[in-house]
């Protein structure tokens, strides 16, 4: 038929299903359970039960049906409701032009072509099952995708979970949760809502995560970033089977690398466990507590306001930028360790050969080895120095506690007073 067809077949069924059939205009159809074949390009508009459409080359589906199944090469949807599922299988993209309806599931195979079902107002009650090149999808609610894509954009105004693998992955959406997803590239999720995981997230390049003020709470423990992981929201909660490298701006967080962990960026309280572990330019509004099976080190200016708790086995602790800011006691666990601070520093140590560096006053309890001091006004506590004790200070030397010494001991203040040494001890005046 070389024109428009129109077919009402009332609820009755309408079978058109001879491979070499062509509608050369748009079919209108009106039945139950129907079936058209065009060997060419088909535009079928729809008031149909259970459906499926066979095209040659493009096909262009409008209207309301039930079950809708599509085979083609490219595939439009115009405004379509689909009460049910929908199945769409294309040789070529698959697009949107009108609004897309689907109360049930939609499995969509696009091989390596795109799919782009981009209009805002598109509504996918169930699972949106998705294998393309470059895909684009967007729901006015709620979204769950399941991914077999590339570089792929999903945006939900309500949650959204995904899972299955893509290319570069960007989310919009209010909470966001990652079943099982493996992202080869880049990951961008902006979320108005929390972000968390509910399986493996692997992520092969760098990833961008802003949830404004929510929590983000990726803590499956096989999680893999590759790359940087740059972080903006509340509570935080970042897992690592391996290297992690993450960039901060959160509230109370929690970072936990299998094996190096790199951390900046501005935090409250900061808890991290992980082998050697690095902070470069850190600024921490809380405690900071660190547990590492490797050493401690800085790249950067770290700043906490309270309590620091670092404790890294018999591995070396060494934070020796000059502007480091430690507002609380620092407690140190370590082997040879060097702290520095650019104002006063209060240590409790538990470690071996110690190197301390206040701007102004130092206050040192615990037991080190070889201990040497560097500050204006120097108070030793309750200290055990099992080695040698050199203290410089620009500042007045006291105790507060009993001081034990093995080794010998060379202090230079400015005024000394001394209330217990053990050991020899060489004083001499400025």
């Amino acid at each position: 038929m070389t024109g428009a067809s129109t077919i009402n077949a009332g609820a009755n069924a309408i079978t058109l299903d001879n491979g070499t059939n062509d509608f050369g205009g748009t079919v209108t159809l009106t039945g139950g359970t129907t079936q058209v074949v065009d060997a060419n390009a088909l535009t079928a508009a729809l008031t149909t039960g259970t459906t499926n459409l066979t095209a040659g080359t493009t096909l262009n589906v409008s209207g309301n049906s039930g079950n809708l199944t599509t085979n083609a090469a490219a595939t439009d949807f115009g405004a379509t409701a689909v009460t049910g599922t929908l199945t769409t299988t294309a040789s070529g993209n698959v697009t949107d032009s009108g609004k897309l309806t689907v109360t049930g599931a939609s499995t969509i195979n696009a091989g390596a072509n795109a799919i782009t079902l981009d209009t805002a107002t598109n509504d996918f009650g169930g699972t949106v099952t998705l294998t393309g090149g470059a895909t684009t999808v967007v729901d006015a609610n709620a979204l769950t995708a399941a991914l077999t894509t590339g570089t792929t954009n999903l945006t939900a105004g309500t949650t959204l979970n995904v899972s299955g693998s893509s290319g570069n992955l960007t989310t919009n959406a209010a909470a966001t949760d990652f079943g099982a997803t493996a992202v080869t590239g880049t990951l961008t999720t902006t979320a108005s809502g929390n972000v968390t995981d509910s399986g493996k997230l692997t992520v092969t390049g760098a990833s961008t995560i802003n949830a404004g003020a929510n929590a983000i709470t990726l803590d499956n423990g096989t999680n893999d970033f590759g790359g940087t992981v740059t972080l903006t929201g509340g509570a935080t909660t970042v897992v690592d089977a391996n290297a992690l490298t993450a960039a901060l701006t959160t509230g109370t967080t929690n970072l936990t690398a299998g094996t190096t962990l790199n951390v900046s960026g501005s935090s409250g309280n900061l808890t991290t466990n992980a082998a050697a572990t690095d902070f470069g330019a850190t600024a921490v509004t809380g405690t900071l507590t660190t547990t590492a099976s490797g050493n401690v080190t800085d790249s950067g200016k770290l700043t906490v306001t309270g309590a620091s708790t670092i404790n890294a086995g018999a591995n070396a602790i060494t934070l020796d930028t000059a502007t480091n800011d430690f507002g609380g006691t620092v407690t140190l666990t370590g082997g040879a360790t060097t702290v520095v601070d650019a104002n006063a520093l209060t240590a409790a140590l538990t470690t071996g050969t110690t190197n301390l560096t206040a701007g102004t006053t130092l206050n040192v309890s615990g037991s080190s080895g070889n201990l040497t001091t560097n500050a204006a006004a120097t108070d030793f506590g309750a200290t055990a120095v099992t080695g040698t004790l050199t203290t410089t200070a620009s500042g007045n030397v006291t105790d507060s506690g009993k001081l034990t010494v093995t080794g010998a001991s060379t202090i230079t203040p400015a005024r000394t007073r001394s209330r217990s040494t053990t050991g020899p001890t060489t004083s001499a005046a400025p």
